[in-house]
């Protein structure tokens, strides 16, 4: 399907940090007798996404209530968009939601079913972010655009010394352009990332263009059919819902790597990063807003993002109980654990870190 670009994490400078680690976090679980996968707390916050998801679009479609009414529906819809590709999608596409792999395979689709790609996620995500985290080049989260410089490394335009200003903005755009043109970019795509000579299989293609068709059945056409409402009240209607999806997608993924104290963006030197896989992740991620229930809840625990790293194939539902684990354990190694504990906070310095970005 296709190759990968050489590079790889040079044990130069390794510690026992991670075995050690990952012991006393499999201990943890065997000693309490808890499985790593979804318990009834994850499943609960899945059906009630998935409830909010249909009966937004229910409230949107079929009642006769205030436009103002339909508007706060828009953003519920919204929410749940992004409450099922936080929750539910990311823990299937990572394989630990449940131990069966068709579950995850179902429930992976729920990423298709809300208009985006589960299979090319699976690439950028999976194969690239998690394992060259802040890399240039490598990370394809971090490339941005022109509008956006991410990276110390990116090329720098006029405009990036604004973008602390109108960055803002530009995310509540996030997944209207995921949607309708980042997917199909990605599957013409001849590089991405670290692979090259990328070649996707017709099932791929099949697929892609079935969902969006589906997508575009239920999110665009039926609408237009079901409300007897002009196209410019639909439109409006459709980008709330795509500004609250945008906007919290990119929020909650910036806030992760780009900000102050993850301000970390090394380049290979020949083919190599000078540092253990397991260091290098506790220097390019941050957690945030780790004492806000409410916020933990709807990311599905992205806000701890330093034990999703490193532990992907945990369920996020038990991110924050194994953090105490983790950060005691850094401590004990002298290694480097990285958190905002108030979201506020988070958020002043990803904006510190754009207007840094677009000066330097």
């Amino acid at each position: 399907m296709h190759k990968k670009q050489a590079l790889k994490f040079s044990p130069e400078i390794k510690t026992a940090f991670y075995p050690e680690l990952r012991q006393k976090v499999y201990s943890y679980f065997r000693e309490n007798n808890i499985s790593i996968n979804a318990n009834w707390h994850m499943i609960a916050k899945t059906m009630f996404f998935l409830a909010l998801l249909y009966f937004s679009y229910h409230i949107i479609l079929f009642t006769n209530i205030s436009a103002y009414l339909k508007i706060i529906a828009c953003i519920l819809h919204g929410l749940a968009i992004a409450g099922i590709g936080f929750n539910i999608a990311h823990d299937a596409g990572h394989g630990a939601y449940s131990k069966s792999k068709i579950t995850n395979r179902l429930l992976f689709y729920t990423m298709d079913l809300v208009g985006s790609n589960s299979y090319m996620w699976d690439i950028k995500h999976n194969k690239a972010h998690h394992i060259y985290t802040n890399i240039d080049s490598f990370d394809e989260d971090i490339r941005g655009s022109k509008l956006l410089r991410l990276s110390p490394h990116a090329p720098l335009y006029s405009i990036n010394r604004h973008q602390h200003i109108y960055a803002w903005f530009l995310y509540c755009f996030l997944y209207f352009f995921i949607v309708w043109f980042y997917n199909f970019q990605q599957f013409k795509a001849a590089a991405f990332g670290p692979f090259r000579n990328l070649q996707h299989s017709s099932k791929e293609w099949v697929q892609l263009v079935t969902w969006k068709l589906f997508y575009l059945f239920y999110a665009i056409i039926a609408p237009l059919v079901f409300l007897k409402i002009s196209f410019t009240q639909f439109f409006i209607g459709y980008m709330v819902v795509c500004a609250t999806t945008g906007f919290m997608l990119g929020l909650i993924f910036y806030l992760a790597h780009c900000v102050e104290k993850a301000a970390s963006f090394p380049l290979p030197e020949q083919d190599e990063i000078k540092i253990d896989w397991a260091l290098h992740q506790m220097n390019t991620t941050c957690n945030f807003g780790t004492a806000n229930k409410l916020l933990t809840w709807f990311c599905g625990g992205l806000n701890f993002q330093i034990e999703h790293h490193l532990f992907p194939e945990i369920c996020s539902i038990h991110y924050k109980n194994i953090s105490r684990i983790v950060s005691k354990t850094a401590e004990e190694y002298n290694t480097p654990y990285l958190q905002y504990i108030s979201f506020s906070e988070a958020v002043i310095s990803h904006y510190k870190m754009l207007k840094q970005l677009g000066k330097c």
